[in-house]
């Protein structure tokens, strides 16, 4: 889900604007193009029914990766059709689900969702990328956020910097 957020195409989940409104045979159809929609066109298979057997079948993607857009499409159903509760929204956040898109597939607000992760503790964790692959010593490593119980971000009193890079119009910037 993450990843996703990333690709900076104005998408934050599996749901592609227009998919819902094709016919069944036109999403097993457009399983076969090999596009940048394609992820998203096996999770709304995935929302008809279509098997990952089948799925794996016309696109020979690997069952694995089929499987875990399954779980995703799975916690959708779950946040739409059910009571929020502490447990889902950890398992939600664990996905990769951002509070927005919980918020809107639980008729929430997002002021909601983060209310209840912070009353109930579900607060991201920091995990390191090795950038020495083990080798030595990292002595600059890198963080990304997690819901994982976990956190590899040790606290010390050193001096520490962020650089944060954002899209202009013409070429990325560092601020």
């Amino acid at each position: 889900m993450k990843a996703i957020r990333s690709l900076e195409e104005n998408m934050d989940s599996f749901i592609m604007p227009g998919l819902q409104n094709l016919e069944k045979e036109e999403i097993l159809q457009k399983l076969k193009d090999v596009d940048n929609d394609r992820i998203f066109v096996i999770a709304e298979a995935i929302r008809r029914e279509i098997s990952v057997e089948q799925i794996h079948e016309i696109t020979t993607i690997d069952r694995f990766f089929i499987g875990a857009i399954y779980k995703i499409v799975r916690m959708e159903n779950e946040l739409m059709f059910s009571e929020i509760n502490s447990k889902m929204l950890l398992k939600a956040k664990k996905l990769g689900f951002s509070d927005k898109v919980i918020a809107n597939l639980s008729g929430k607000t997002e002021s909601e969702i983060l209310k209840m992760r912070e009353a109930n503790g579900i607060l991201a964790n920091f995990k390191m990328v090795d950038t020495c692959a083990a080798e030595f010593e990292a002595r600059t490593p890198y963080y990304y956020s997690s819901y994982d119980d976990e956190n590899e971000a040790k606290q010390t009193d050193k001096k520490k910097i962020m650089v944060l890079r954002f899209w202009t119009n013409s070429h990325w910037a560092r601020n």
